[in-house]
């Protein structure tokens, strides 16, 4: 709010008017950081604080909201208040709510999703590496000819397990290219589902990366020492 009336100008001293036709005008003393009152997600609002005790009654709406810290236990800080409050009015309804609690509210619907997208995220990468599997082993099935006669030539069971963990891994670096390009296109549509980090945060990219490179290893080394341990005898046979 000071940035917006006063720019690079100090507004301490300065009066403004709150507006409403009341001819009221507020002394500023000083000015706070941008801060969110109701919700995390909410972009900070231009507002200006005024002591209760000295707000006008057109400033004062039906309902008081309190703020209290207090090195207390929630259950003594809370009975302390209504103990306060009912000495001034019995009829007065109070409700009470952590600043915890209010947290969680707020962000339920986020972490639900969260949940939710982290547990359709880690089926997607198991029912990839299965994928994965099931292509790398029809490859070394469909190749015993071809794996056996190169070990009959010399080829080194290192070598035979390099080939196929190389052909494994290019499936993978051509889908995570491919859904990087997919992901980083698309994340506007999931941003206003994010608090705390950004649709595109470079962290969340590398995680990806490495869960999938993780998941390519597992599902490619098992058909790869399969391969390296094929007999060159037997595979001639079979071809």
């Amino acid at each position: 709010m000071a940035r917006y009336f006063f720019g690079d100008e100090s507004p301490v001293g300065r009066k403004i008017d709150p507006g409403g036709g009341n001819n009221y005008q507020c002394e500023i003393i000083g000015v706070v950081r941008d801060a969110t009152h109701f919700n995390l997600k909410e972009a900070p609002q231009r507002v200006f604080y005024v002591p209760y005790a000295q707000s006008p009654d057109f400033f004062r709406g039906e309902n008081m909201i309190l703020a209290l810290r207090s090195a207390a236990t929630t259950s003594s800080t809370v009975k302390q208040v209504r103990e306060a409050v009912a000495q001034i009015d019995r009829d007065v309804l109070v409700e009470t709510e952590t600043l915890k609690a209010h947290v969680d509210g707020s962000l339920a619907r986020e972490r639900l999703l969260a949940m939710l997208s982290g547990f359709l995220g880690t089926l997607s990468l198991l029912l990839a590496a299965i994928g994965l599997y099931g292509v790398m082993a029809y490859s070394v099935t469909r190749r015993t000819g071809e794996i056996g006669l190169r070990m009959a030539l010399g080829a080194q069971p290192v070598t035979v397990l390099a080939m196929v963990l190389r052909e494994g891994f290019m499936l993978v670096v051509t889908g995570t290219v491919i859904g990087a390009v997919a992901a980083y296109a698309f994340s506007h549509v999931i941003s206003t589902l994010l608090f705390g980090i950004t649709a595109r945060d470079s962290v969340s990219f590398a995680g990806a990366v490495v869960a999938l490179a993780l998941a390519a290893v597992i599902a490619t080394i098992l058909p790869a020492r399969r391969a390296a341990k094929v007999d060159p005898m037997e595979a001639l046979r079979y071809e």
